[in-house]
């Protein structure tokens, strides 16, 4: 039969595998048993792609194409779900300050889900950095923690300093 593109991840036992478009990566899909292959949501973005998944296939990560051009990272909570932007679960979610900081692509999601790593945009800087974000359990009370120590647990963009210089020395 005909292929929709290239498959670029599976979950542990396979029952979850992603794609995308082969000459273009602009058309992101899943495939499952009990559904065949499906378009991913795009949630109002124009074009996604998902680049990697959890073992266990209930974290799938990539980005999407905004109206304006942009280019967001974007989480999606299993296959079949509507993705989420990255920025917003952070701040969203955690109470996390971006500070203009922008993620633009999620690459790859450890196997339990509670890891990303991808690139992004630091604020005032010129090109992409690197960024990892390791997620706290949602029943954690972030609202009481520290904006210093939401970005120590974020390490988010990697190789720059993101801690207050008064908690650095």
């Amino acid at each position: 039969g005909s292929s929709p593109g290239l498959a670029l991840a599976a979950s542990n036992e396979g029952d979850v595998i992603l794609g995308a478009n082969s000459t273009s990566f602009d058309a992101g899909w899943y495939w499952t048993q009990a559904t065949g292959i499906q378009l991913l949501e795009n949630g109002g973005f124009g074009d996604v792609t998902a680049y990697a998944l959890s073992a266990d296939g209930s974290k799938i990560v990539g980005y999407g194409h905004t109206g304006t051009g942009n280019i967001e990272a974007l989480l999606w909570d299993g296959a079949g779900s509507t993705p989420r932007r990255l920025e917003e679960i952070l701040t969203g979610d955690y109470g996390f300050d971006l500070g203009g900081d922008q993620l633009v692509y999620a690459s790859d999601v450890s196997a339990d889900g509670g890891t990303i790593v991808g690139k992004g945009n630091e604020f005032g800087v010129t090109g992409l950095q690197a960024f990892r974000l390791q997620f706290p359990p949602l029943a954690t009370p972030v609202p009481a923690m520290q904006p210093w120590a939401l970005r120590w647990m974020a390490l988010l963009l990697l190789g720059t300093a993101l801690l207050p210089s008064s908690f650095a020395r």
